[in-house]
This record gives structure tokens, sequence and C-alpha cells, in this order.
């Protein structure tokens, strides 16, 4: 037990308490009087007024009492208080995870064996944890204005923000901590800790310890040192990017179960078939990490119909015990080596198979064998439903303006078209002088390009980075290179001005995981003449195949939307490459790429590679509208935050169409609506156009929920407090007040009963 202020209170005594001991020596002096009748006695036996000194101190109750009540209250004026765990700093940072994983449902222990058991959530306990934090805060005392310590909230998921910047005021604190709502997001603690850093108080300027003399520390670790407090399952993506100050303390709240179990959906997509496009699959991935093997059912819903329910059978993780960094002593005990759990989580998927021509939003839901509840045992929720967005199914047309390749032709006569053309390039310039080109979905151009396109830089013609001559639309282009595409061709090596072996290429390398390339196999294809180009850096243009003279294939695209291009600058006919099967798997993915037939590429967590439809929560949800359209609003799915219920948010619509929202903080489907035209997939309701998003957490390392037994940080390793190991500071001084105060009643009592008997 320690005492705030022990000097006031001890003067405070030395001045009461023989005080008090005082009143009791003083002595009643009477003074003899010759009356007449006893009746005069009770007057004088009332005089209880003390006129003399130092009479002997007798036993007397009230004194005990008033003592006690002396006493009690001094103690309060002394503050004494029992200390909890001990603040090295006078500045802490609390840090609350607020990601998926931490509405995992083992937060005050493991989950129950009845689904309907109460239970907490991991978020839920860091919470109440770091209000603990709060009130344990030293504080100035009643008497001194010294001695508090400040604090600052920060909440992060993949992203962070300052709730609360550092004060000493606890009730601003602690609603800041409250304010904090849970996300569907992934984790990452990088941004966080960086904003930690930055609001950091600086030493700037430090006295050199030898000469006196005051020197700037600029350009190493200047920040006074503070107490970083992180609530957190450890569940985070780039520990080893997130580096606190060198002298920083990190103490590490660790929420949630180490050996906590967990079913998730973390793979999503669906494609169409090339022969008929009505018939759809819908490829379903579920991750298990029970020790156990599960058997689980999906359930698939179209449009919020049943459509299907399918068993899955998933095998038992693989999960081993690692040692992990020896935990320092504490309290005179010896160190002991900690252990880290490491997971391998068992994946298996199921396909469903549906005949749909319409567009639709699909829901994929996790369930018990045989039953509408969810798993037993489940931990997470939120990965146990995902949705996906499936435009209407199409056949293509396809306008193919070339001056006869007939390997060309024997490509796109297998393909399931609605329409095909082969137009000479005079009849494609009647077409695009009629502007009747737009009936076309794809246009090819082999070989060829119109008007002013056709000429290169090498020929004197507009350069590089002026407008294209193209009009809007969706191009496929072999054999050439376009102007104002950010692709530009080196002028000094043209195919067939050197010798053969000079212009012979092959690929090298190409994106797997682009949705042109991701079945194909490049390696057999040699080029007999190529046509070396460059990519412009910050151009709309992207190389996704080189070969050994530089791009082979560009996927480019305008900012604004109008157009879009798969080029490939050489010459098929100087190829081995119709010849090879790849060539016809080529040419039915780019048209069904760039008429967006099957625009479905496999699910990731990477910017960029979520299919058109599809965001991730923690990332912003950006696209583009008609030009016309205005009055633009979008409806959120229900969450916690807004009590289960939906709301609805107004957009701004840029002058291009553009619109951004976000960051998205839930899973669910985000409907965008608007007044005016419709796009090819919108749809139409109540005279509005309306184009849904799906948010899916698809994230394999935040559906692992297990709660880890230390922070691997870049430059130390910080082992985990468990939740509720926190010892906080007691203030007692309330307690020896009400003690006080119940002496003084009893006091009160005795008194009256000594007076009236």
């Amino acid at each position: 037990m320690t005492f705030l202020t022990p000097l006031i209170a001890g003067i405070a005594a030395a001045i009461a308490i023989p005080s008090l001991v005082i009143l009791y020596f003083l002595k009643l002096r009477r003074r003899e009087l010759e009356v007449s009748t006893t009746l005069l006695w009770k007057k004088a036996i009332q005089d209880l007024q003390a006129n003399a000194p130092f009479q002997r101190l007798r036993r007397n109750i009230l004194l005990i009492l008033q003592l006690l009540v002396l006493g009690g209250a001094l103690f309060a004026v002394a503050q004494p208080e029992l200390k909890g765990d001990e603040f090295q700093n006078a500045r802490q940072i609390i840090l609350i995870d607020r990601s998926a994983s931490m509405s995992a449902l083992d937060g005050d222990g493991p989950l129950p064996d009845s689904p309907t058991a109460p239970t907490k959530t991991r978020f839920e306990v860091a919470k109440e944890e770091a209000r603990k934090l709060v009130d344990s805060l030293p504080e100035a005392g009643i008497f001194t204005a010294t001695g508090g310590a400040e604090a600052m909230v920060i909440a992060y998921d993949v992203t962070a923000e300052v709730r609360q910047q550092f004060t000493s005021d606890k009730a601003l604190l602690k609603a800041a901590i409250d304010a904090i709502q849970p996300t569907d997001a992934p984790t990452l603690m990088g941004e966080a800790m960086r904003l930690a850093k930055a609001h950091s108080p600086k030493r700037g300027i430090v006295a050199d310890p030898l000469s006196g003399e005051k020197m700037s520390i600029e350009g190493i670790d200047a920040g006074i040192p503070v107490t970083i407090h992180i609530w957190s399952d450890g569940k985070v993506a780039d520990l080893a990017d997130v580096k606190p100050g060198l002298s920083d303390e990190v103490i590490f709240h660790r929420v949630g179960q180490p050996d906590s179990a967990n079913l998730g959906v973390v793979g999503l997509r669906w494609e169409r078939s090339y022969e008929d496009p009505t018939k759809l699959s819908i490829f379903t991935s579920v991750q298990s990490t029970f020790p156990q093997a599960r058997s689980v059912d999906i359930e698939l819903a179209v449009d919020g119909q049943v459509a299907g329910i399918k068993s899955l059978e998933l095998p038992a993780a693989e999960i081993k015990v690692l040692p992990g960094q020896a935990q320092p002593a504490t309290d005179g005990e010896a160190s002991q080596p900690s252990t880290v759990r490491s997971v391998t989580p068992a994946t298996s998927g199921v396909v469903f198979q549906i005949t749909r021509s319409e567009g639709a939003v699909a829901r994929v839901r996790l369930r018990a064998s045989s039953s509408d509840t969810p798993p037993p045992g489940d931990a997470l929720e939120s990965d146990n439903v995902a949705f996906l967005v499936i435009p209407p199914a199409k056949k293509l047309a396809v306008a193919a303006v070339t001056r006869g390749n007939h390997f060309l032709a024997a490509a796109l006569q297998g393909l399931p078209l609605a329409k095909l053309d082969t137009l000479t390039p005079d009849q494609y310039e009647q077409k695009v002088a009629a502007k009747q080109t737009a009936e076309y979905d794809v246009i090819i151009l082999d070989g060829w390009l119109p008007g002013a396109a056709s000429t290169t830089p090498s020929s004197g013609g507009p350069a590089a980075g002026s407008a294209p001559a193209l009009p809007p639309g969706r191009y496929l282009i072999l054999g050439a290179v376009p102007p104002g595409m950010g692709i530009t061709e080196t002028a000094s090596d043209q195919p067939g001005s050197g010798d053969r072996a000079s212009t012979e290429s092959v690929f090298i390398d190409w994106s797997r995981d682009h949705p042109i390339l991701r079945n194909l196999t490049l390696d057999p294809v040699i080029i007999a003449e190529s046509r070396p180009v460059t990519v412009e850096r910050g151009s709309g243009a992207v190389a996704i195949a080189q070969t050994s003279r530089g791009p082979g294939i560009v996927d480019a695209s305008s900012s604004d939307g109008q157009w879009r291009a798969i080029v490939v600058p050489f010459d098929i006919a100087k190829s081995n490459w119709p010849f090879d099967v790849s060539f016809v798997v080529f040419m039915a993915s780019a048209v069904d790429y760039l008429g967006g037939a099957a625009d479905s590429s496999p699910v990731s967590v990477e910017a960029g590679k979520l299919p058109q439809g599809m965001v991730q929560p923690g990332s912003v949800l950006s696209d583009r509208l008609p030009l016309d359209a205005r009055n633009a609003r979008i409806t959120i799915p229900p969450a916690p935050s807004r009590n289960g219920s939906a709301g609805q948010e107004s957009l701004t619509v840029a002058a291009d169409g553009r619109i951004v929202f976000g960051p998205i903080s839930h899973c669910g489907v985000y409907e965008v609506e608007w007044v005016g035209s419709a796009g090819p997939a919108d749809a139409l309701r109540d005279g509005r156009s309306l184009r849904p998003y799906a948010a899916n957490l698809m994230d394999s390392p935040e559906s692992d929920v297990a709660s880890s037994d230390e922070l691997a940080l870049a430059s130390k390793v910080v082992q985990a407090r468990a939740a509720g190991s926190q010892k906080t500071d007691r203030k007692l001084w309330p307690w020896f007040l009400l003690g006080a105060l119940a002496v003084v009643m009893l006091e009160w009592f005795v008194y009256n009963r000594k007076v009236h008997v």
C-alpha cells in the first residue's frame, strides 16, 4: 500500500489528534454553593463546561470513537492505494484491434457447448480491459498538481485512426474507447504504430552528458519513452514491419483463446460455360482450423431463395507447437520458455451448378450438418457468409477486321458468339463513319489500325502520348501498336531490319493470375519477328506477358473507361502460336474478358485481384457510373454499430461518373442506386438504376482465430499477457471516509445514550 499525499496527512494529524486529546485533559472545577433545596443541584450538575486544565485522562468511549473518526479522515487525506502494475512511463498509448477476428466469441473463455449460452467477444473484453487501465492511471492528488499520467487511444484494422489525443481526462479516454466499433476488416498494425510514434512527444535538443553542451539528436529515435498497450489476438499480417520506438515499452494484452478453432469461407467465384452461358458454376472454398475432421453443410441462395445445399467433409488441420522466445523472470520466478502454435488449415470446396441467364446476388452460408444453425464450436460468424454479384449471361457480338487471316478465322469460329462479322478495313471504316460500331461488344484489329491511328512515331505520325483515333469500345489488337495507349514502339529496331536471330524471341514470363492468361502455357511459343515496345510508366497500360525482347502482351485502358484494349504487338502469322492450343484459349479468354461475359477471376486478398463487383472490408469502394448519373445513394447492410439496421448515405458523382465510398466496415451487399441510364449489367428498381457490390472477408489468416502467445515485432518479441491478468491500482481513501462516517454515526448514538441516561 502506498500513499499519494502522506506529508499533508502527517501535518494534519500532528495538529488534529493532540487538539482532540487535549480537550479531554481539561478539568471541570465546580464552585461550592449553599442551597436551601436540592432542586438546584440539577442545574449545578448540568454545568459541564471545563474551566480547569490537567485532569487525569479516563477511559472514555467517546474519545475512542472520535479518534477513530479523525484517524479515518486523516488516512483519506493521505490518499492510500494498493498499487497494481507499475507504469514506467508517464504517457500511455492504447491500441485496440477492431478487426474481424476480434469478433470471435471466446473473449471470456472457451466456447460453451450450448450455442445459446451467453458469451463475450474478444473486442468487448478488450474494451473492458482498456477501461480498467484508464481507471488505474496515476492522477494528480487532491492537494497536489503533479503525478498525473496521460494516455491516447488508437483503433486499427487495415487502417488506423486516433480516437483521442493525449489527455489526463479519464472520462474522455473512456468515452473514446466506448465509441470504437468492431469491423469485418483484416488486421494490419503498421499504420497504427506509425500514428503512435508520430504523436509521441519528442526530445528535440538534449545536453551532452560529458561536456554539458546542447546537441541535436535529429536522425535518431528522439521520442520520449511511452508505454504502448496493444489489445489484440495477435493475428496481424504485417508484424515484421511494425517497429516501435527503441526506448518504448510494449505490452501485449492478449484476448481470446490460443486453441480456438474456426470454419470460414475463404474463396468464392463464378464462371459461365463457353458453350452455354446460361449454365453457371459457383465455386466455394472453405477453411477449417479444427484439430479434428469436420462435416459442414454449405447453403447456396440466389436472390434470397435457397438454390442448393451440399455437404462438405473437411480433414483435420495440422497443428504444431513450436518453441518461442523465453519469457523474462517475474516476481522472483525463473524464466519460462514460451510456445508458439503453428496451424496449417485444412481447405476443401464444393461446386454448385445452376442454370440462370439473369444477373443475381448469390449468398453462400455455412451451417451445421442437417441443421439450420451455425456450425458448433465455430468462433467467428462474419466469415460463415459470403456474397457474389453475378452479371447476366450474354453472347458477345464480335467484329474481326482483317485482310484475310485464316488462323484468326479458325480460332473465332469455335467460340459461342451471338454474332461474328468478318470485315475488311474499308467496310469497318464505313461502319465507323455511320456510327454503327456500337453494335459490337469486341472489335478485333488484325495488323491494321483505322485512320490516323495507323501511323506510328517512326513514320512521323502522332506521338504515343496523343489521343487515340479509335472510337470508344473494347479492342483486341494483333500485330499493331496504336498511339495514345501508353505503348511506344522502338523505331530503331523494326521487324525485318536485321537477321532472323536478332528479331526472334520467346515468352519468358506472364501474369498467371490475369483472367486472360491464368489457363495458358506460353513456353512453346516462338516469335520469328517481334516488334520491341515499351510501356510508359504512369499510363493505363500494363505488360501482362514478357518476351525476351520486351512486352509481348499489354492490357491498356483509359482513365475514363471509354476504351480498353489487349495489344499483341507482334504478327501472329510470323510465329508458331496459331499452331498451339494456347492460341485458341487466349482468343476465347481475351474476347470474354473484354466483353465482360465471364469476368470472374479468383478471389485474392491482394489489392486489385478481387472480381468486379466485390470489395473487401477495410478497402474503399470506387467505381464509375454512367455520365448522366445523378442523385446517387448507397444502401449499407445491417451492422452492430447501427443496432442491426440498414443505413443509407448520399454519394457525390464526379464529372466523369466516378463514385467513392468507404472504407467499407462490414460484410454484406452494398447497393448503389441513381437516377439516369443503367449499364449493361445494372438493374432497375422503382425507376432508378441499381448496381450491387459484395463485401466479403475472404482472408485465410484472419479466419485462423487462434490467439497468439507473442508478437514478433520488427525490433522485439513481446510476450502476451492474458486478458484479466493486469493488476490495476485500488484507491482506499474512499473506504476510509466511509468508515469514518460510520464511526461518526456510532459516536452520535453513544453520546445521546449517555446524555439521556
